[in-house]
């Protein structure tokens, strides 16, 4: 059987498939955007915004606790790109010294 989108139970704070799909008007490029959005204290689309992205650390704590740090885009890039096992891994932090 088929779930109707119309039939959805919504509960307080609970976003359904029927508010992604009803669109509203971004106030900057009067394009459209998900209602979801708007409910959630956002006035334009991800294109119009002004908010630099978010990006991640993936930290390694031991066999099984792995865990990710959440940061700035720029900085989360720049982290990633240290950590990457090339030659010498977390030792190019210190030979850059702009940590």
């Amino acid at each position: 059987m088929k779930k109707s989108l119309r039939n959805t139970k919504k509960q307080k704070g609970q976003l359904t498939n029927t508010d992604m799909l009803i669109k509203v008007k971004c106030n900057t490029c009067n394009n459209g955007m998900p209602k979801a959005r708007m409910d959630l204290g956002y006035k334009v689309c991800v294109k119009c915004s002004t908010v630099a992205p978010y990006g991640h650390v993936h930290i390694v704590e031991g066999k099984t606790a792995d865990t990710i740090q959440i940061l700035p885009g720029e900085v989360a890039e720049r982290a990633n790109r240290y950590a990457q096992r090339s030659s010498s891994g977390v030792m190019k932090i210190m030979a850059d010294k702009k940590y």
